[in-house]
């Protein structure tokens, strides 16, 4: 990783439909990647939308909680560089 990244442990992006709001997939690079990432698969095969996502409460703290904590679109042209607590 570059310099500027090394500082954060974790990375995730979630690809949405934009007709239906359906998760198509989730991008995780981060610790434990197959521990996070299987309840999410499940979740996918099983229809889950943005919206299903962003109203689950995430497990703190852990990597994971990143996931459902996600809010800013590629759209909306906002940084999405990593913030804190």
């Amino acid at each position: 990783l570059s310099g500027s990244r090394q500082q954060h442990m974790a990375y995730a992006k979630v690809v949405v439909s934009k007709m239906d709001n359906r998760v198509l997939g989730i991008h995780y690079f981060g610790p434990q990647a197959g521990e996070v990432m299987q309840g999410y698969g499940v979740s996918m095969k099983k229809g889950v939308t943005f919206k299903d996502l962003s109203e689950t409460v995430g497990i703190h703290p852990t990597s994971s909680e990143e996931i459902v904590a996600i809010s800013i679109t590629k759209s909306s042209g906002q940084s999405a560089s990593a913030g804190g607590c």
